[in-house]
């Protein structure tokens, strides 16, 4: 199927409220320039010039379409039809590096063949080697590698960042030098669904270039009407870890009496790990092929006891069930992907069946172990920490290196 242009450039436009949320939260009162990079349908360039109305304003983005809407609703301001990630972009769009006051952005999100140009733009930001490997690096982390090498020295910038660059392992680095080398003054999570076609799980990053934090970090959560609610304080060092809301909230709230766990740990031999957790290793699509009978994450909805889940014994028939991830009698299984992790859940009393690899299969090494383990995660608050520990933009997903830290109570 052919892709749309909105598609094949990863566009998705900001709602007004939203565009009006983004330029509200910057603390710059009188700016005299003002730039978008990316401008698509002008939400954040009429927010930004109903605020500032003296402010000169500069925006760019590739696509025809949006250069003719620009100019139709925002006359008089100066608009370009150009890549926002060329590197001689500022002599292009006559701005000096290290000159603009302000620069919000909503970058596409897509996947750019990586040029060597993007090295440069990325030292300049001061987020050289933030990555491992270049595939790593999506449009969103280059145009925020653009608009932080464009800003001047305590400039600000509004950017709507996704899921991955403020929760994923792997952005760690990239969030550790975005602390080090600029001041992060808040982070706001946007509601799903407030873009066309997707389900993304957004958020606004705000930062001022070169200057040094306070220590502390601001988390905020947005409602649907672009409502702001009261904020959580994290430290500089937590953020380098996560930097999304709901991740804090979700940790405030459990109650877990922090002595009485470690207390449990220690009780236990420690020759070998508490509890093994193997992830199922064939898929959804390989398992119906190979008419092979298996467990996955839409099967949770089948488990009417999650206390005593019955597995079928088709596996038993199958001659290469050693090669797969099996479940059997004493097996805890959590869904690693989709949407209410905190609701899939079962404990094997029966059966043994493959997993698909969708699923965990948590083997605890003994039955105090089991039992303790298994109380906790079926408890208010063991939903809470697989809330609090899920990580996603669509579908959610938890790391196996997150459920290795679970609470033995």
């Amino acid at each position: 199927m052919l892709k749309t242009q909105t598609q094949a450039l990863g566009q998705y436009y900001t709602a007004s409220q939203f565009g009006h949320l983004l330029v509200n939260s910057l603390e710059v009162q009188s700016p005299d320039t003002i730039l978008e990079l990316g401008a698509g349908e002008g939400s954040l360039l009429t927010a930004a010039q109903n605020r500032w109305d003296q402010a000169k304003i500069i925006s760019v983005d590739i696509d025809h379409k949006n250069h003719e809407l620009i100019n139709g609703i925002l006359p008089g301001h100066s608009h370009f039809l150009l890549n926002a990630l060329d590197k001689n972009l500022s002599k292009s769009i006559g701005v000096q590096s290290d000159s603009v006051d302000v620069a919000v952005c909503n970058p596409p999100y897509i996947k750019s063949k990586w040029k060597s140009s993007f090295s440069e733009l990325l030292e300049e930001a001061g987020l050289s080697n933030c990555l491992s490997v270049h595939s790593d690096f999506s449009t969103d982390i280059l145009f925020l590698a653009q608009n932080i090498r464009l800003l001047r020295k305590g400039g600000e910038l509004g950017i709507i960042v996704p899921d991955g660059l403020v929760a994923a392992s792997k952005a760690s680095r990239l969030r550790e030098q975005l602390i080090k080398n600029h001041m992060l003054s808040g982070v706001i999570q946007l509601p799903t669904k407030i873009f066309q076609k997707t389900e993304a799980k957004t958020y606004v990053l705000i930062l001022k270039k070169d200057m040094t934090s306070d220590g502390f970090i601001p988390l905020y959560k947005a409602s649907k009407e672009g409502v702001i609610g009261d904020p959580i304080f994290i430290f500089t060092e937590q953020a380098v870890n996560r930097l999304d809301y709901d991740h804090y909230f979700y940790s405030k709230a459990i109650k877990i009496d922090t002595a009485r766990v470690s207390s449990h740990k220690q009780s236990f031999s420690q020759e070998k790990p508490l509890f093994e957790i193997a992830r199922g290793n064939i898929t959804k699509v390989d398992a119906q092929k190979n008419n092979i009978d298996f467990f996955h994450t839409t099967d949770f909805k089948y488990v009417k006891n999650i206390n005593s889940c019955h597995l079928s014994d088709k596996t038993k028939k199958i001659f290469n069930k050693n090669n797969h991830i099996v479940a059997e009698k004493g097996d805890i299984l959590l869904a690693r992907v989709g949407r209410d992790l905190d609701k899939k859940m079962a404990l094997v009393t029966a059966g043994q069946i493959i997993l698909s690899d969708c699923v965990y299969r948590i083997r605890p090494q003994t039955p105090e172990i089991r039992k303790r383990l298994w109380s906790f995660i079926s408890s208010k608050d063991g939903r809470l920490w697989i809330k609090a520990h899920s990580k996603g933009v669509c579908a959610q997903s938890i790391n196996k290196s997150d459920l290795v830290k679970l609470p033995i109570l």
